[in-house]
């Protein structure tokens, strides 16, 4: 696991892999995840307490995840070596043995109180310990974030797993988007013309882990959620879509203007080097 850490590399595999470099490198799954129509092949493959996540579009590994094990391995086939990541490890200690493995280590601000303290260690890896005493090691979870863009930079189709998503009008016509999680904090700016204004159409009750608020003629002013999985799709000139997922429960949005829409990727700031 210490290797898995530093690089999301579960063996010879990664983030990506397909279902059959899965297979070839891992065997047939001890268990697995009942199809859906939508998905008509199994959406998580599992080896000992290891899942293995697939996307539906491209039937890739997108997460891989483990929580309520007594201890941690992967099955007859592939020899895990747990490091610390046992349920009796405590958030000291593996803050010790990450900082003696010269691990990057981050705590997440997690707005939802949900008894938890998290880290994103390595190349990405969200690590999950009970807030209360003496701060039991739950889980881990090592996610992705799929990106296509047109050649101008717009924003095509995205998804990322396991996220925060925060959105917040900047202006008239403006919003920034902005989506924490193991990879890190992603800020998308969001603006139409002048003259128009962006709103929010949606057709099923929205649950209650998804706050909205809108003004006048549906405007749309901010949207918050806690840990989902989410997506944003481009679906013509003055329209996206936004789809939320957590658990079995999921919920779409659409944000429409009277013109165009256009979006892209905010860069992150430069760190500062030693020099200044």
């Amino acid at each position: 696991m210490r290797e898995f850490l530093r690089s999301g590399a579960f063996g010879p595999l990664k983030i990506g892999a397909t279902r059959e470099q899965v297979r070839a490198a891992l065997g047939e799954p001890d268990d697995w995840s009942i199809p859906s129509r939508r998905q008509r092949l199994p959406a998580i493959w599992k080896y000992g307490v290891v899942e293995l996540h697939f996307h539906p579009g491209t039937d890739t590994v997108y997460l891989i995840h483990a929580d309520d094990f007594e201890h941690l391995h992967a099955g007859p086939v592939v020899d895990l070596g747990p490091w610390w990541m046992h349920p009796d490890a405590t958030l000291e200690q593996a803050r010790a043995e990450l900082a003696a493995a010269h691990l990057r280590i981050n705590t997440v601000d997690w707005r939802l109180d949900d008894g938890t303290v998290r880290l994103v260690v390595g190349a990405g890896t969200e690590l999950v310990f009970a807030r209360q005493l003496p701060q039991r090691f739950l889980a881990f979870s090592h996610s992705a974030m799929h990106l296509d863009r047109f050649g101008s930079g717009l924003i095509g189709d995205m998804w990322a797993s396991a996220v925060s998503v925060e959105l917040h009008r900047t202006g008239e016509a403006r919003y920034t988007l902005r989506l924490v999680g193991p990879g890190g904090p992603i800020t998308i700016a969001i603006w139409t013309t002048r003259k128009s204004r962006i709103r929010a159409e949606y057709w099923d009750d929205r649950p209650p882990w998804i706050a909205l608020s809108t003004g006048a003629s549906s405007e749309l002013e901010s949207l918050t959620v806690e840990y989902c999985d989410f997506h944003f799709e481009h679906v013509d000139r003055d329209r996206y879509i936004m789809g939320f997922a957590r658990c079995d429960q999921s919920w779409y949005m659409a944000i429409v203007a009277g013109g165009y829409i256009k979006t892209r990727i905010v860069p992150a700031p430069a760190t500062p080097t030693a020099d200044g």
